[in-house]
């Protein structure tokens, strides 16, 4: 089989094959280091890139530590590295130079390419190492303690945040096998999420041009000093280090780019709009300052507030791919807290059948119950808040509803797909009254990026709600409110109706209820060519969650259902149109 290499046209994907003779790496102005293995003899590799990063080949027992061999298809050489066959022997590419360091925090990207051949892998072979020590990021082969020819993930071992030294590995599934005696072309691919430290960013592991694996880190690799150590085919550039085993094979080719080489655009985006029914709809595009301009015809203006940053200058960030600012609600500090509120007129939602919370959204890790909006003052009319965990975690597998029905109320909602960190989702939350009359159910959906990611019923219809006052980000207006949303939010909307709807089933009329033990008849409207649901209740609170029967046929203009009620002492019934 042929490889191919997708070329980026339009967001379309089209394949080329591999030419037969493979690309030389070419440096530009994002290139730090390039090394092209053409020298043949020796133990110097020259740095064909501006900076003269220059390695040495090394080892420390083989006087003559890797021979020179014919490099990968049109290429002119290229370096054959076995196996130690002594565990204290390791065998690199070592560049080191502390006036000449790689300052990795001034950069949103960075790339890693690699043109190898393996020969075969043992436990966490090492490709390549930035940093000394354990090192700031390097790749290496899976823990596969006896000798494989083929493996399906790689590891990616980091140091993040590198001011608690916290090693840390990403674990990332191949989609493509990578088997021995093949030349490949790997590229590791760095993305800062442009949120500030200390927060996740993201890993991409293209082959041949192809993306095959992607993970979020636990930390940001771009919060780090400046590196001025480089060993290629071992973990550390420290002679007698052995965490790691050498590289078993031959690679030809060597670069590190400033820059994402390989990337999958992010489509461009569009801005909300508003209609008669926006309530405040903030784009966040200011970029400075501490006022956030409301883009509906009400005049909500928001205003951007923190424990520690009184102009606001940290929070402004680089928006989502088409839209031009985003405001962050990282918590750089432990006593630091961010949020945008506004208070002034209630907006008259509980006037309205549905209303949508909906924001645009880029999460750094997840924490227990973090909040990213809440209606009301004190502890809040409506909040909506991350799962309950403890740990930090980089998805949550539901979200969180708090509201006022006369009591206060939690409200758990299963997510298919999950929130995850490191990537923008558009997250709306709807609310839909189910009747017209308290004490009835409403219904809550989730919706992100356009989907219906989940949805559940309120125990009681949601009869308080103060929309004079909201807070995004963070607790109602409370600085010491312990849980605040961690992320970036670009694009923050609240409408009096439901911006997305999948309509509940359509309620038929009972006109008859005639209870004589031990029977109940249901007596209801119907039409021509309809299919109807019957559901029961024995507690209101609880719920319809009785089916009593599917899928009967209309007989119109009435319907009737017989019901066995021996035994029980009350119960609702509702009648749906399927």
């Amino acid at each position: 089989m042929r490889r191919t290499i997708p070329t980026w046209l339009g967001g379309v994907a089209l394949a080329a094959a591999l030419p037969a003779t493979a690309e030389v790496l070419t440096t530009n102005e994002h290139t730090e280091i390039l090394y092209h293995f053409d020298e043949g003899s020796g133990t110097d590799v020259a740095d064909a890139s501006s900076h003269g990063r220059d390695a040495t080949l090394s080892a420390t027992l083989a006087a003559d530590p890797m021979p020179w061999i014919p490099g990968a298809t049109g290429h002119g050489n290229a370096i054959h590295q076995d196996g130690p066959a002594d565990p204290s022997d390791y065998r690199a590419v070592n560049w080191s130079d502390f006036g000449n360091s790689l300052d990795l925090s001034s950069m949103s990207a960075f790339t890693v390419q690699m043109r190898f051949r393996a020969t075969q892998w043992t436990d966490q072979d090492s490709f390549w190492t930035l940093g000394d020590g354990v090192g700031i990021i390097g790749l290496t082969a899976p823990a596969t303690i006896p000798p494989v020819t083929s493996i399906d993930e790689l590891l990616v071992v980091y140091t993040a945040p590198f001011a608690t030294q916290s090693v840390n590995t990403a674990t990332i599934a191949l989609s493509t096998t990578l088997v021995a005696a093949t030349w490949y072309d790997l590229a590791v691919v760095y993305r800062d999420n442009a949120v500030s430290s200390p927060l996740n960013d993201n890993l991409q592991i293209w082959l041949d041009g192809e993306l095959i694996g992607s993970a979020p880190t636990a930390g940001d690799i771009g919060d780090t000093l400046p590196t001025a150590t480089l060993a290629v085919g071992h973990q550390s550039e420290i002679p007698g280090a052995t965490w790691f085993r050498s590289f078993e094979g031959d690679y030809d080719e060597f670069r590190f780019q400033s820059e994402a080489v390989f990337g999958i655009e992010e489509p461009p985006q569009t801005p909300l709009t508003a209609d008669a029914n926006t309530r405040v709809l903030y784009h966040f595009d200011e970029g400075v300052g501490t006022n956030v301009m409301d883009a509906s015809s009400n005049n909500r203006t928001g205003t951007f507030s923190s424990t520690l940053a009184a102009d606001g200058s940290s929070a402004w960030i680089e928006g989502q791919t088409g839209l031009s600012n985003a405001v962050s609600f990282a918590e750089p500090t432990p006593t630091e807290k961010r949020w945008v509120s506004h208070s002034g007129t209630d907006m008259g939602l509980l006037a309205a059948e549905a209303f949508t919370v909906q924001m645009r959204v880029n999460p750094a890790v997840f924490t227990d119950t973090d909040i990213l909006f809440s209606f009301g003052i004190g502890a809040g009319d409506f909040n909506i808040l991350a799962w309950t965990n403890i740990a930090p975690v980089l998805s949550i597998p539901a979200l969180n509803i708090e509201l006022r029905n006369g009591a206060f109320n939690r409200i758990e909602v299963p997510l298919n797909p999950p929130l995850v960190v490191s990537q923008w989702q558009e997250l709306a939350v709807v609310v839909r009254d189910d009747s017209a009359t308290n004490a009835m159910n409403d219904n809550i959906q989730v919706w992100i990026d356009g989907a219906l990611a989940g949805s559940m019923s309120t125990t009681s219809d949601v009869d308080t709600l103060d929309s004079s006052t909201f807070t995004i980000g963070h607790g109602p207006v409370d600085p010491f409110w312990p849980k605040q949303y961690q992320g970036a939010i670009d694009e923050f909307r609240v409408q009096a109706d439901a911006v997305y709807a999948v309509v509940p089933e359509a309620a038929a009329k009972i006109v008859g209820l005639d209870v004589t033990p031990p029977d109940a008849v249901i007596t209801w409207e119907s039409t021509s060519n309809a299919a109807y649901q019957v559901d029961r209740s024995l507690d209101l609170i609880q719920g319809f969650t009785e089916v009593l029967a599917t899928n009967v046929p209309a007989t119109p203009p009435l319907n009737t259902y017989t019901d066995t009620v021996s035994g029980v002492d009350d119960a609702a019934y509702r009648v749906q149109e399927e």
